[in-house]
């Protein structure tokens, strides 16, 4: 007995300090106006042009999903999720715009934007439980205001992930549940678990932030004086969980690799063939954290950023030890071990650390002099000088700050506001090409998917795509009817193929047209 009262107390140590509930006297505007703010700074993507196919995919599967639901067929609605190479929560997402707003750039992220928003209240309300009022507002606007809309509101529901950890996050600080010996520890348990549960089925890359949440529990179970009636509740309350992880995996992982190896389908896909996608590029790196960290640079202010991510680890070391060992895994996978957009991935990282960064910035402040700590709000007009300059201002190709970027050491994933002729370059093609003429294009898939869509477009033939080496394109492995090729202007052909070459203005698309036989 005398054993068990001196055995270290894992919960307690992981919980750092009392549940603080939420702060009542935090006046309800300071999230709403939050909230506000990040859907007049997101509202820029409303008709921002696609770049890239990713963001096509989730709207083309939400619009087949909505026309299989309307015919009542479940099935094809189920086999088109099990074969996407992505979470299917993802595309329901998209359902609501692709229905209000049809096939346009809004569409896949009409529901993003919302939740977006909504991540800038919870910030506000994180921050605000232990800074108070006005650490919440400026936790809220920093939020708000930053670019990190550029990545998190796109139709890939990143915002969705971040608002789903928030919330976890948010539970776990104003109730810790480590110990699991009070119903209201057990209750923050399960809805901690189950919003992590839903980010897991945005971004099945919160398996990470499942199992050491899963895990830390364990572990402050096994540690506690009555380890049996704590093992027995943490089992209990985490088989449900266990049983979701189980599922998941062997319907989109587990079906897809069996399909595979019997036969029955040529090659891996969709989930299963991601993970395969995924592992091959994966080792230990350091250069994902430099990606990472240029991604603060460039979605939220120069080095202020980085400064609010070590304000907010600090923070959560004093703090929220539990907190912070449940994300921190998220952020090591993505820094030394994953490849590969890790730097669209840790901007989600770095917002649920936002709030303690802030709250962490105006102490140390204050520290030093009490007045002092309101000079934390220097860095807003920074950020939302940051953000207006790189973030919303419209751009063509010639104008677009990339110096600017440059010089600051910083990285976006996405230049969305940049405004491409796809107009001027669709209109070429329908005058310059006859029926029986076929084009090609080189540049990313959004032109053909969307802003071309056009029959006549067949993709680089396979003879093609292995013999361009050096940059060139053997023009002689294009098929007769090919008339026209879409490329970047780096791009040249191994010999002579094309008559002329037409650009447009700001914009380093051009189309080569096929020299006459």
């Amino acid at each position: 007995m005398s054993g068990d009262t001196r055995r270290f107390d894992v919960a307690r140590w992981l919980a750092s300090a009392p549940a603080v509930p939420a702060t009542a006297s935090l006046p309800a505007w300071i999230p709403l106006a939050c909230a506000i703010v990040a859907l007049a700074f997101a509202a820029s993507l409303r008709d921002a042009q696609f770049f890239g196919e990713d963001e096509l995919a989730v709207m083309q599967l939400a619009s087949s999903l909505l026309d299989s639901l309307r015919r009542g067929d479940l099935a094809r609605a189920a086999a088109d999720l099990i074969r996407d190479n992505q979470p299917p929560l993802r595309h329901i997402l998209a359902m609501p715009g692709v229905l209000m707003f049809g096939p346009t750039e809004v569409a896949p992220r009409a529901v993003p934007i919302l939740l977006w928003a909504g991540c800038a209240a919870v910030i506000a309300r994180m921050a605000g439980r232990e800074g108070g009022p006005a650490a919440a507002l400026l936790s809220g606007l920093l939020a708000a205001s930053s670019g990190l809309f550029a990545i998190q509101a796109m139709g890939h529901a990143f915002s969705a992930l971040t608002l789903a950890l928030l919330l976890a996050m948010d539970r776990l600080a104003a109730q810790p549940s480590w110990s699991l010996a009070e119903p209201a520890e057990k209750r923050s348990y399960l809805v901690a678990g189950a919003c992590i549960a839903l980010g897991f089925c945005v971004f099945t890359s919160a398996i990470v932030v499942a199992a050491a949440f899963h895990g830390l529990h364990a572990a402050a179970a096994l540690a506690a004086p009555e380890r049996r009636t704590r093992v027995a509740a943490w089992l209990r309350l985490t088989l449900p969980f266990a049983a979701f992880y189980a599922a998941y995996y062997a319907v989109f992982v587990g079906l897809p690799a069996y399909m595979a190896a019997t036969g029955a389908v040529p090659g891996p896909f969709g989930q299963y063939l991601q993970l395969l996608a995924r592992g091959e590029t994966a080792a230990l790196n350091a250069a994902s954290l430099s990606l990472n960290l240029q991604s603060l640079n460039g979605y939220v202010v120069p080095v202020a950023g980085i400064a609010w991510l070590a304000a907010g680890l600090v923070r959560q070391a004093a703090r929220h030890r539990g907190i912070l060992l449940t994300l921190l895994p998220y952020a090591l996978v993505f820094s030394f071990y994953l490849r590969g957009n890790t730097e669209g991935h840790f901007p989600t990282y770095f917002a649920v650390v936002l709030p303690f960064g802030t709250v962490g910035v105006m102490r140390a402040l204050g520290a030093i002099r009490p007045t002092l700590r309101h000079a934390a709000w220097a860095a807003l007009p920074c950020v939302v000088a940051w953000s207006v300059t790189v973030h919303i201002v419209r751009y063509d190709e010639s104008e677009w700050p990339q110096r600017l970027l440059d010089a600051a050491w910083g990285k976006v994933l996405w230049r969305n506001n940049l405004v491409r002729p796809v107009d001027a370059l669709a209109g070429a093609l329908r005058g310059g090409l006859s029926d029986e003429d076929r084009w090609v294009s080189l540049v990313d898939g959004a032109l053909a998917m969307h802003y071309v869509r056009d029959s006549r477009f067949i993709d680089l033939p396979a003879a093609a795509r292995r013999h361009m080496m050096d940059g060139c394109l053997p023009g002689e492995t294009l098929d007769a009817s090919v008339k026209a090729v879409v490329h970047w202007e780096a791009l040249r052909f191994c010999a002579p193929w094309a008559s002329r070459v037409q650009r447009f203005p700001g914009s380093t698309m051009v189309i080569s047209w096929r020299a006459h036989d």
